[in-house]
């Protein structure tokens, strides 16, 4: 996502470095996580007399008995580099299989609902081994740069496509929101430069850095594409590390590595939960160990899941049917946590006694370190008998810190939208983008903006259309008639990777041309056959 020069991991759980200065943020393991990759097992008995395992397993039947990676390989579609960082990393991978095996030990939980997400929007499915370069697939990956979960979103980025980030619940590490997120970002930059190596490149370096480094290639005569451009040392291996791992994917055993197949089929079910609830409960009512349950849900920074309808608790697909069950019938209390607003200058110790604990635990549960006094924060202490009281309830319900916003506008989902839009307090040019199908880079453009700061109160005009000279003009200004005077019917071909904005800027239209062209009954997918009117002048 950015720059990330390091993670927060154990000591002893860092890789040798990569060649070329690069980074990683891998986590090690023992020799017997080597020899037995994919180990992910967890047992169904934890000796609790009042929670039932009644859920069936799931058939093998009900799904393709075949191997996620074919999948993936089969939607393989960026083109490869000759690069010697390419071939360098490839050596490297290579002479590590122990690390490719435990990326896949973890990733195994995400790959698939990652894969159906580049497919329902037409991405190609090389992106899906994203996450190994930003973060090894480690879901609580943590950078110098403030970056966060398998995506790595800076807090700034995370909050302009919609990621809460409060004291609760961080979005950035939200499995399902944070990939919705990222593919966002990821189409919108491809929207932008029409080029996944520079879209990789901005997703890393940042697209103003790359929109300029481009703009330097063009002032000095110099070819505008990804190998041309300068670019620092992180951003130049950034691309060659994605292309390394894709090519030992796509052919292993031309690398001597086999790796065992990953079922392709749901890892995880998402499940409603409509109370707040401390996750050692919320795993025990799933017959799951703590530790598996927080590798799916690990956006929850306290040990209490902080209930708001928009959120959602992942589980084993297995495990789902499981949890629903046990909680109809759990009659003990759900959580035995509430906040607490401490006073500047009030000693831990003081604390502790008054809700019954110890200061080693209120340490361990609130992260304090070795602080004596409270300095005004907010702490977890323990609720005397699970009930929420009509103090903690708002607190724990708490206001997102932007607000939420619909996905991107599809080509299914053509409404009649206003010329202009008001900007209200707590929107961002991309929320306000994706209300109105557009791309922020598009939204900036017809507004002549040049940042992605918005005021409250600021008009923003949100259409243009071709006056009969073909030019194009902002909606409201004074046309004799909505099409070109002159125009001839053309038909496009939509390719892998295309996006509604690609093809608009490809062939000089708007996207509310094009959607009013087509009015499709379905979204993008290659093969689909788009009719497009251009200017005969």
């Amino acid at each position: 996502m950015t720059p990330q020069p390091s993670v927060s991991l154990p000591q002893d759980d860092k890789p040798e470095p990569l060649p070329a200065s690069a980074t990683t943020s891998d986590e090690t393991t023992s020799a017997a996580d080597v020899d037995q990759p994919y180990s992910l097992q967890f047992s169904d008995e934890l000796g609790e007399s009042d929670v039932a395992d009644t859920a069936p397993t799931l058939s093998n039947s009900l799904f393709p008995d075949n191997d996620l990676w074919d999948r993936i390989r089969q939607g393989f579609a960026l083109s490869n580099l000759d690069l010697a960082q390419v071939r360098d990393y490839e050596q490297w991978y290579a002479a590590r299989p122990e690390y490719l095996y435990r990326m896949a030990d973890r990733a195994q939980r995400y790959l698939y609902h990652i894969v159906n997400e580049l497919e329902r929007r037409s991405m190609p499915l090389d992106l899906a081994l994203l996450p190994v370069v930003e973060s090894s697939f480690n879901p609580k990956a943590y950078s110098s740069a403030h970056a966060s979960g398998i995506w790595q979103f800076i807090p700034s980025t995370g909050k302009n496509y919609g990621l809460e980030q409060t004291w609760w619940y961080d979005g950035r590490r939200d499995v399902l929101a944070a990939t919705d997120a990222a593919l966002d970002y990821l189409q919108y930059l491809y929207g932008l430069f029409g080029d996944w190596h520079l879209a990789l490149a901005a997703y890393n370096w940042g697209e103003g850095a790359v929109a300029r480094a481009l703009s330097k290639n063009r002032a000095a005569g110099l070819p505008e594409d990804y190998l041309n451009i300068r670019m620092p040392a992180e951003t130049q291996n950034y691309v060659p590390k994605l292309l390394a791992i894709r090519n030992l994917i796509a052919d292993p055993a031309r690398f001597g590595l086999k790796l065992r197949p990953i079922p392709n089929r749901p890892y995880f079910k998402a499940v409603n939960v409509p109370h707040h609830m401390d996750t050692k409960v919320a795993a025990k009512l799933a017959n799951m160990p703590v530790e598996e349950f927080l590798h799916l849900n690990p956006a929850f920074n306290k040990p209490v899941i902080a209930y708001k309808p928009s959120r959602k608790l992942l589980l084993p697909a297995e495990k789902a049917d499981v949890f629903t069950t046990n909680l109809a019938s759990y009659d003990k209390p759900l959580l035995s946590w509430k906040p607490y607003a401490t006073q500047r200058g009030e000693r831990f110790e003081r604390i502790a006694a008054k809700f019954g604990t110890t200061v080693d635990k209120l340490r361990e549960v609130n992260n304090i370190g070795q602080a004596r006094m409270a300095r005004g924060e907010m702490l977890l202490v323990p609720s005397d008998n699970g009930e929420v009281d009509a103090i903690t309830a708002p607190a724990l319900a708490e206001t997102p810190m932007v607000p939420s916003v619909p996905s991107y506008a599809k080509l299914d989902r053509i409404e009649t939208q206003p010329a202009s839009h008001e900007v209200k307090r707590g929107e961002t040019l991309f929320s306000i983008a994706k209300r109105y199908g557009m791309s922020p880079g598009e939204l900036k453009a017809l507004n002549q903006l040049n940042s992605n700061r918005v005021s409250a109160g600021k008009i923003l005009v949100l259409e243009e259309r071709r006056n009969t000279q073909g030019k194009f003009i902002k909606v409201g200004t004074r046309v004799g008639r909505d099409e070109p005077a002159k125009s001839r019917g053309t038909q496009y071909v939509v390719k892998r990777g295309d996006t509604i904005f690609s093809i608009a800027r490809k062939f000089n239209v708007t996207v509310a041309d094009l959607q009013r062209w087509n009015k499709p009954s379905k979204r993008l997918t290659p093969g689909d056959r788009l009719v497009i009117h251009l200017d005969n002048s």
